[in-house]
């Protein structure tokens, strides 16, 4: 048992790595799902995958099987005002409600040149109903039926 659960993890561990292997985003079908003050939140519609995982996880002391519903996608956010567009490679495990940035880019909004572009090793951060990012799982799942 202890086998297959390491396995998962492997798995996992390995498809991260794929993503963070590729560029940030490939594809340019950005749409719009939500915005806050002057920003806008877009989603790259070719970007998205789809992936369930499940974990030992330890509920009340014990070891509990728990099936985490992911999503992979590139996302945009648009500051028209700063002259600045941020592009994120992100899994949102909408299971828990978290979401997990694995590489960023900051490009100069009227010129596209890219200013930066990081790997990250972020720990997932919780979002709640009112959040941008509950916006673009909504968006995504209804666009794809999930």
């Amino acid at each position: 048992m202890k086998e297959g659960r390491n396995l998962k993890k492997i798995f996992l561990l390995l498809s991260f790595c794929l993503m963070l292997s590729m560029p940030v985003c490939m594809a340019e079908n950005f749409c719009f799902v939500d915005a806050v003050g002057t920003s806008g939140y877009y989603v790259d519609t070719d970007s998205v995958s789809f992936e369930t995982a499940e974990l030992t996880e330890w509920v009340d002391g014990k070891p509990m099987n728990i099936t985490n519903e992911m999503l992979n996608a590139c996302i945009a956010v648009k500051k028209p005002s700063a002259n600045k567009m941020y592009i994120y490679a992100v899994q949102f495990n909408y299971t828990k409600e978290t979401y997990q940035i694995f590489s960023s880019q900051v490009i100069q909004y009227d010129t596209k040149k890219i200013l930066e572009d990081k790997e990250l090793a972020q720990a997932p951060l919780p979002y709640g109903p009112s959040s941008p990012m509950h916006s673009i799982v909504s968006y995504v799942r209804n666009l794809y039926g999930k």
